[in-house]
């Protein structure tokens, strides 16, 4: 993007599950109880034959020397995986996923084995044969069956070949201050449902508090993700099915838009501050300056826990509908280098497993991390779309149980919304090009009173048209 939403996203996971493995090498050995019958982590990534040939491969991501702490935990990372599996060397590469440049890096040969990606790019790659078909390695080390087939669909084509796996998830919510809800006669323990509610929320809010009662992104590519996510609230999509077309037309952007502009000139209940984008809207949220917005729960480890907001005061409902039903989900997936051979493939599945989902598939591994970052002072328990398959995550959560420090309670609107709505993926073609083309769109009806919304939908699919047929 510009893809500050992506790459800040990224890195935050990248850096958190690096901590899964010092937790794990300083926690005691696994039990022996007859209950715990899932294989350790060691176990899981040694499961390579030892007759088979030495191979090395390069991973993408490494932390750079200004993250020393990050870039610690990786190398200790390294280091245990090398330890449960000798034939396998990672030689990392500080690396990281940019649109402009991954074409010519596969080109020239410098795309490492391995590398993160957002959840808005696979479709595409395997389909220009920029992603690896590694369908037969995740099945050979068992992730296959493991991974939740609804995330496993949007790494996989249309015949079920698999080109990436999935690191973490998100779903759109709406992000809540409780203390604003209960100064304005709101109550805190039933956020909007729909955004007819929020509208006459916001407008409680500012009118008894004096405070804006939704505030949204518009520059830097988050007016584009925005106006997306509100799309899928009030039934559009922004792109046709195959993303071949421009799909704004619909209906559900048109009036999304109108929500948005009555908010911001008729109620005075849309916070005034235009510049507004992601490096802003956590500080600006935990700052008191507005009461709600569009998020994910993983913003809670920014509000709470770096910024200082008080966890109690804390509310993620989830997207409120405008009569869609849907919400945006996307994240984080590794896609492999389509040049890589087979064993180098293999080898990169493994350390993917090994680094990215251990705590899902080890409840050893779980516990470990939860106890790390709990006596780190980290938040533990904070709800998210999982990436495997319902047992496994029933049995994460029993694992860190007696480790969570968060309000779980003031999740539960999101967390009960998750099986009711309808998780759309984010534009399946050219996404990080297509949310900057939009925040012009969502701007214009920030900054005029009179913006003639049919005309500029209208002007914006002809744009998007000609952004997709390129």
């Amino acid at each position: 993007m510009h893809r500050p939403f992506s790459h800040r996203k990224l890195s935050l996971w990248l850096s958190m599950v690096a901590v899964i493995s010092l937790g794990a090498c300083a926690s005691p050995a696994a039990s022996d109880s007859p209950t715990e019958s899932r294989p350790s982590a060691a176990a899981t990534v040694s499961a390579a034959p030892t007759t088979a040939q030495p191979v090395t491969i390069q991973v993408g991501n490494k932390p750079t020397a200004d993250r020393a702490p990050e870039l610690k935990l990786w190398e200790t990372q390294v280091a245990e995986f090398e330890a449960a599996n000798p034939d396998i060397t990672i030689e990392g590469v500080e690396v990281e996923y940019l649109q402009e440049t991954y074409a010519a890096l596969l080109a020239s040969g410098q795309l490492p084995d391995v590398i993160a990606v957002p959840f808005t790019e696979p479709q595409g790659m395997f389909a220009n044969g920029q992603a690896a078909d590694i369908t037969d390695a995740v099945k050979e080390i068992g992730l296959y069956e493991r991974i939740n087939p609804l995330i496993l669909e949007k790494v996989a084509s249309p015949e079920g070949r698999v080109y990436g796996i999935p690191i973490f998830t998100y779903a759109v919510g709406l992000q809540y201050n409780r203390a604003l809800f209960e100064q304005a006669g709101l109550d805190p323990n039933d956020p909007p449902d729909t955004w007819d509610e929020v509208r006459t929320a916001a407008k409680a809010i500012k009118d008894e508090t004096g405070t804006f009662g939704l505030a949204v992104m518009a520059p830097a590519s988050g007016g584009g993700w925005t106006l997306t996510a509100l799309t899928y609230a009030f039934g559009g999509t922004i792109e046709t099915a195959d993303g071949s077309a421009s799909a704004i037309t619909g209906g559900g952007t048109q009036k999304a838009l109108e929500m948005i502009h009555a908010m911001r000139w008729e109620d005075g209940s849309l916070s005034d501050d235009l510049l507004l984008e992601w490096g802003g809207r956590d500080p600006g949220f935990a700052a008191g300056k507005f009461a709600m917005l569009l998020s994910s729960p993983d913003a809670y480890h920014r509000v709470v826990t770096d910024l200082g907001f008080p966890g109690e005061n804390y509310g993620l409902a989830g997207m409120p509908d405008g009569g869609g039903n849907g919400t945006m989900f996307g994240g984080g997936v590794h896609v492999f280098n389509p040049k890589s051979s087979p064993a180098e493939l293999a080898a990169a599945a493994r350390w993917i497993e090994y680094s990215g989902l251990r705590q899902f598939t080890d409840v050893e591994a779980a516990k470990a991390q939860a106890k790390t970052e709990a006596d780190s002072g980290l938040a533990v328990g904070v709800p998210f779309v999982p990436s495997v398959s319902d047992d496994l995550h029933a049995a994460y959560l029993e694992a860190i149980k007696q480790y969570v420090n968060i309000p779980v309670e003031n999740f539960q609107p999101w967390i009960d919304a998750l099986e009711t709505k309808t998780l759309i993926g984010e534009p399946p073609v050219k996404a990080q090009e297509v949310y900057p083309l939009l925040d012009g769109l969502f701007e214009a009806i920030l900054t005029d009173a009179d913006a003639d919304i049919p005309a500029l939908v209208a002007e914006y699919d002809g744009k998007l048209n000609e952004l997709l047929s390129r």
